[in-house]
């Protein structure tokens, strides 16, 4: 019986880990959504390639992110990375290693840097730069 309640144990985990990521976030209209609720605003600029992220309410900018290209990469796929600056806390790392836009969004949400209110998390912050910072603008 024991065996059972383990294994119905570590199923019910796995589908509520799944399900707590599955929000659906969509940039429309100068809006991020999250499950149809507004919870940011956005600008895009440079032909895409800059975009701001501003807080609903207070319409700061909390998020600032850009495509750059990295030094001495000529191989199209691999050449270029996203800097992602967070203009409140005065923080900012670089990365290649997620898309640009709303997988950046997701990505945010998942690592709980960003809250379903649109709400910033200082601390993630920091965890998040630990963790994926390349620092790609050194190189």
């Amino acid at each position: 019986m024991k065996p059972l309640l383990t294994v119905t144990s570590f199923v019910f985990l796995i589908f509520t880990s799944f399900s707590s990521f599955s929000q659906i976030v969509k940039l429309q209209n100068g809006f991020v959504n999250l499950d149809g609720k507004k919870i940011m605003t956005y600008q895009k600029r440079n032909m895409g390639n800059e975009i701001s992220f501003y807080d609903l309410n207070t319409k700061e900018e909390t998020i600032f992110l850009i495509t750059l290209d990295k030094p001495n990469v000529y191989c199209n796929d691999e050449k270029r990375y996203t800097r992602i600056v967070f203009p409140t806390l005065n923080k900012s790392f670089d990365t290649s290693r997620v898309s640009f836009n709303t997988p950046m969004i997701k990505w945010l949400l998942s690592n709980g840097v960003i809250d379903d209110s649109g709400t910033i998390n200082p601390e993630k912050v920091d965890i998040l730069i630990l963790k994926y910072d390349e620092h790609l603008s050194l190189n």
